[in-house]
């Protein structure tokens, strides 16, 4: 695209600016709510607008600008057209991203006049007349900017509340949101007005932008799932900095599923979030000794709920999935089997409502924020004990050293039981191959990846099948539940019979894990260890 022909001069691009914003949906009838609360109403003087933003996304046909983490939008402001390239957000809570202004003559597309460097590369080659409309959104926008004290430093913000459309083709989606903006200031004092926001009329964490919204109208594809991001660790991180990038990648994890959930009930995405969780809270007991009781048990207290909610629908999920499917394929057209999922299926949607109800909650939301302005404020500095100031500002191997070896020897005493171990006892065992599994996760790549891939490898195989056999005797339970509710089930005969061919299919499988347990056992617990061991006890 060239300029011959427009009758505008390119104006250099803004100054590059670091967008640090807070997105929060909010139900459109409490929006009138917020505006009149004493925060926003005292807002300063003469700041405050209205004004309509129009605006449209670019793209490839392969939506290649995406796919590279950028973004291109030419949004109508007024009199004026405003180009603006942005990164992909870095954090799960805060946006915090650059971005790159440039003045145009109408709602068309000017790549070519986008002269930062750095921005140029983000959006890559692109031929001319390769751009192509994806999406827009329809704002109404009314602007407030409050003034305040945080924890002794003026903190300027800047309250955006959004009510519109997002539109893609033939598709809309009605849109309320609030964007919290950081003008000045800390950006924990984001988390400081969100909260104070929140008591006002309940809101939640949006962890996509409009654009990604939009995005995903324009494919018609749910939101993906995740794994989480490998760590990686410097050999010279302190136990501080380690502290500060585990507990972020474990809450990214977390909430980059939240949306996937909250679609439709992806099982995968489910399952992922619940995988978040618990590493978040094996972190808090790995670095238990340097956390603060308090914060730590609350943050405990707060993950343990609402990972309960996950895991009782991810409960039917594996029954559905690794359990009944299984023996349905070995008695295709088996009609006590067909009755028996019917009833599961929708024992799993009341779980899964439950899930979304608890996900959409003020309690989440509280949760959330709080949890991310704890990580961003690096909150575990607030202890005055000096022996726990030492240990946070020493390297984070030489801690990673004395809480693996020391989980290890636990384990290695509770695994060598495992022959005449009980169900509880495997269940117990469980628990804590997990946790050892995510704590050497987290150390893995202060002592490279080469040198612990095959013992967690181990951890993974050992976790697989305590899984299953916990499964199993997770079945047991909820088929209770299934045969109590039979008995008001027309097709309860059916229902009965499928009951008992689950219980002697699944007695079957579990003894052929019992008999894989002890070889795998055998072979983890002569696996050479990837960390430094310390110095032996005397005597």
């Amino acid at each position: 695209m060239d300029l011959e022909g427009t009758d505008i001069t390119p104006e250099p691009d803004a100054a590059i600016a670091r967008e640090i914003e807070l997105k929060l949906r909010v139900a459109p009838d409490a929006v009138e709510t917020l505006l009149a609360c004493p925060r926003l109403a005292a807002s300063i003087p003469g700041l405050a607008s209205a004004q309509q933003l129009d605006a449209v996304y670019y793209d490839t046909a392969d939506l290649r600008l995406q796919k590279r983490g950028a973004s291109l939008r030419v949004r109508r402001e007024g009199d004026r057209f405003v180009q603006t390239v942005k990164t992909s957000s870095s954090t799960a809570g805060a946006l915090d991203r650059l971005e790159w202004e440039t003045i145009v003559s109408d709602l068309t597309p000017r790549p070519d006049w986008v002269m930062d460097k750095r921005a140029r590369t983000l959006l890559g080659h692109l031929a001319p007349n390769e751009l192509a409309e994806i999406c827009s959104t329809r704002i109404q926008r009314e602007t407030r900017v409050v003034g305040y004290k945080h924890n002794g430093d003026i903190t300027i913000i800047e309250v955006a509340i959004d009510r519109g459309t997002l539109e893609a083709g033939e598709r809309a989606q009605p849109t309320a949101e609030i964007e919290l903006e950081l003008l000045k200031g800390d950006k924990q004092a984001l988390y400081a007005l969100a909260l104070e926001l929140h008591d006002v009329a309940p809101l939640q964490v949006e962890s996509r932008s409009k654009a990604e919204r939009a995005y995903a109208l324009f494919t018609s594809e749910p939101p993906p799932w995740h794994k989480a991001k490998k760590l990686r660790l410097a050999p010279d991180t302190s136990v501080d900095e380690g502290i500060s990038i585990i507990f972020k990648n474990c809450f990214a994890h977390w909430m980059v599923n939240e949306p996937a959930v909250l679609n439709g009930g992806d099982a995968e995405a489910l399952h992922q979030m619940r995988v978040a969780l618990r590493r978040t809270r094996s972190a808090l007991a790995v670095f238990g000794s340097v956390l603060p009781m308090m914060q730590a048990r609350w943050l405990k207290t707060e993950c343990q709920w609402i990972g309960d909610a996950l895991g009782a629908a991810r409960n039917w999920d594996v029954f559905l999935d690794d359990i009944l499917a299984p023996l349905e394929a070995r008695r295709p057209g088996d009609k006590s089997l067909a009755a028996l999922r019917e009833q599961c299926l929708r024992a799993r949607v009341r779980n899964y409502e439950t899930v979304c109800q608890a996900i959409g909650s003020p309690r989440y939301t509280t949760l959330v924020l709080n949890f991310n302005r704890w990580i961003e404020e690096a909150d575990w500095h607030t202890s005055q004990q000096s022996t726990r100031r030492k240990i946070l500002d020493a390297p984070l191997k030489t801690y990673a050293d004395i809480v693996l070896q020391r989980r290890y020897r636990k384990l290695i005493k509770q695994g060598n039981k495992l022959a005449g171990a009980t169900a509880e006892n495997r269940h117990d065992l469980r628990i804590a191959i997990k946790k050892f599994r995510y704590t050497s996760e987290f150390f893995a790549s202060l002592y490279g990846a080469k040198k612990s891939r095959v013992m967690i490898g181990d951890l993974s195989n050992l976790q697989d099948t305590l899984g299953d056999l916990n499964d199993l005797a997770v079945t047991e339970r909820q088929l209770e539940t299934v045969v109590y509710q039979a008995f008001a089930h027309p097709a309860h005969d059916d229902i009965i019979r499928a009951v008992g061919l689950v219980v002697g299919w699944s007695t079957a499988r579990g003894k052929r894990g019992k008999s894989n347990l002890l070889d795998q056992w055998k072979g983890f617990s002569q696996r050479k260890r990837f960390w430094k061991r310390g110095a032996k006890k005397k005597g």
